[in-house]
Formats: structure tokens, sequence, C-alpha cells
């Protein structure tokens, strides 16, 4: 149906539709002539109408709820798909099917390592700058980079063991470790840093990507050897796995802090440093907007990325190592970062965790 039928049937005005669709809220399909919308569409706009004006349901709180119906309605279908694919299976293959099914729940449901999880229904991921982007209208939380894989695996995590993922967003790296600490939420991937196996428990690496440098138009800089000379400014941030890397690296150059990305980004833009360091992925998404300005070939160290929990957990984070070490044997992992576009990124080895 067309915008006008749509907004008379759902009840609404075009600013808000026009919100909606902004937000993600509403996606419907587009020719060449206008917005095209369907059934679906119209029950998800009334669903949308109830939760904000009948149950006073805020703006943050919305995107929550629909991921949450939509994780539902994919699993239904999913299911559905199950069940059409064995009815067509020979009788003896449908029985070794349902006992499968059968030993597989009641396993998770005698797994005490996650007991604690399947009781609260949800597991919540933290993610931290860059991990995320938020839309500055509706407060939604969307994952990148890192965060995207994160999401991904722990998306799987959550559908295996019948709970929902809840994401929250933290600013800095520092702030997701105290979350961590406080119960706040259940994990993180970060990098497996000297600093951070005090704080915080690891799994073994789930993925890996190096860091470097950006540098402006006309910089001849070319390596770390090259950066690290007195009178060298290098902007980073504070406490960022990057930026502990290098500080153990660093002998003459001074090192320029900020708490977030963009800020350390500024630094360089405006001439007050001669070196941006950060991971490869995030470097290139700057050098895209400093014209002339190149990211370095050269790397000066390599983040391998666990999922952090907090301490005392042993059971949980075996279990947690476990399902990491599946999702790269059944290429799940791979599939992440492919699906995620981030080429500079690899699944870490099947082996033990270590530090740099």
């Amino acid at each position: 149906m067309r915008m006008h039928e749509f907004l008379l049937a759902a009840r609404l005005d075009e600013i808000s539709l026009e919100t909606w669709v902004e937000a993600g809220w509403l996606i419907p399909r587009r020719d060449e002539e206008a917005a095209e919308f369907s059934e679906a569409d119209l029950a998800r706009a009334r669903l949308i109408r109830d939760l904000q004006h009948d149950m006073g349901v805020n703006e943050e709180a919305i995107p929550i709820i629909l991921d949450l119906i939509d994780q539902v309605y994919g699993l239904r279908q999913m299911l559905r798909d199950v069940a059409t694919a064995v009815c067509v299976q020979p009788q003896d293959m449908r029985q070794r099917i349902v006992a499968e099914i059968g030993a597989s729940t009641s396993l998770r449901a005698a797994d005490p390592r996650i007991a604690d999880l399947v009781q609260a229904g949800k597991i919540r991921l933290a993610v931290f700058l860059p991990q995320y982007t938020k839309n500055p209208t509706t407060g939604e939380i969307r994952p990148v980079g890192t965060g995207f894989v994160a999401a991904e695996l722990v998306r799987a995590l959550a559908a295996r063991i019948g709970i929902a993922m809840q994401i929250i967003g933290y600013p800095t790296p520092i702030k997701a470790i105290e979350g961590l600490k406080a119960r706040e939420c259940d994990l993180a991937l970060m990098g497996i840093e000297p600093s951070r196996v005090i704080e915080v428990d690891f799994t073994p690496p789930v993925v890996q990507f190096d860091y470097t440098f950006l540098v402006p138009a006309g910089s001849t800089i070319a390596s770390l050897k090259e950066a690290d000379q007195p009178g060298i400014r290098i902007a980073v941030v504070r406490n960022h796995a990057s930026t502990l890397t290098l500080t153990r690296l660093v002998k003459h150059a001074e090192l320029v802090g900020s708490d977030l990305p963009d800020a350390a980004f500024d630094l360089l833009r405006g001439g007050k440093a001669h070196v941006f360091a950060a991971p490869r992925e995030v470097l290139m998404d700057y050098a895209a907007t400093l014209p002339g300005s190149r990211v370095l070939a050269d790397a000066y160290g390599v983040n391998n990325i666990g999922v952090a929990i907090a301490r005392g957990a042993a059971g949980r984070l075996a279990y947690i190592s476990e399902f990491v070490d599946e999702a790269k044997a059944s290429g799940l992992l791979r599939d992440a970062i492919e699906r995620g576009g981030l080429p500079t990124f690899r699944a870490a080895p099947r082996e033990t965790a270590k530090t740099q």
C-alpha cells in the first residue's frame, strides 16, 4: 500500500512515519515512484504506536523491544523450516533427530555453567566507542567493527542458550570493564591486555587485527621508527588497547591522549599531532574524511580480541570459550567478519589465551 493509505490505516501522521523509517523501525519497499508498505509494516506500525501511546514506552526501549520481537519471529520461522525439513525425512531419521534435540535440550537445561543466564532470560553485551554508533534521535545503538562481530557472536550464543540479547553502550573500555565488574553487563569483546587481565577474565582470542598510524598529507613518516622521534606528537585514545601497546614501544615521541577517537582524530586534523595511532580499520574510516592522508602499511602491533567477563565465573568462562572455539571451527566467526565488511579482521587461531 502507498503512504497515504498506510497513514490512514495505521492512524499516523507523516512526521512520525518519517521518523520511524529514519530510525530503521520500519523498512518499506521502495520503487521508482514511492515507498510501498506491506501488511507486516502496518502491523509493526500499530505495535509501535501502541507501545508509545498506550503503554508509555520511551524511545530508547522501543528498538530493544522490536529487536526481541524480530528475534522471536526469526526463531519461529526457523523452527517451521526445520520442522518441514524433518517431516520429509524417513521415519528412522525423524526419530534420531527428535532424540538428538531432546538430548541437547536436557544438556542445556542441566548445564550449571550458564544457569544464571538462563534464569535471567537474556545476555547483556557491552560495547564501547568506537565499537558502535548511536542514533541521536532514537538512541538506538548500531554495532560496528569489533562491536558488529561481538553482536553477531553473542546473538548466536543467545540463540543457542534460548535467551535474548541486550546491547549496552559505554563511552570507553574502562567504563565497560567497570560495567562488567559491577555486573551491569555480562560480556564484552576487547583487547587482551596485561592491564586488563588483572581486572577481568578472558576467553582465548576471538579475532585479530593490527595497529598502525594515520598521517596527514605531506607527511614523510612511514613506520614506527620514524614516528618515534623527539618532537613528534602521536594522538592516541586513552586506555585503548592500541595505546597500551604503543606505550610499551615508544621511547622518544610524545603521546597526546584523548578520551574518544573523534577527539584524537581532531588533534591530527587540526595540526596538533603529527600522527594518529589506532586500529587499522578505524584509521581507514578517518582517512576517507581527510584528503591526502594515508594509513601506513607498517604495523606496530597485533590486537588479540577476546571475550571479557567478570572474574570469579570459571564455569561461564569455560562455556563461552567452548562456544568461541566452535564458532571458529564452524565458520560462524568468519561469516560475521565478512558480513561486517571488515577486511582487516581475521579469526584468531584456535589456541590458548595470551597477552601481547
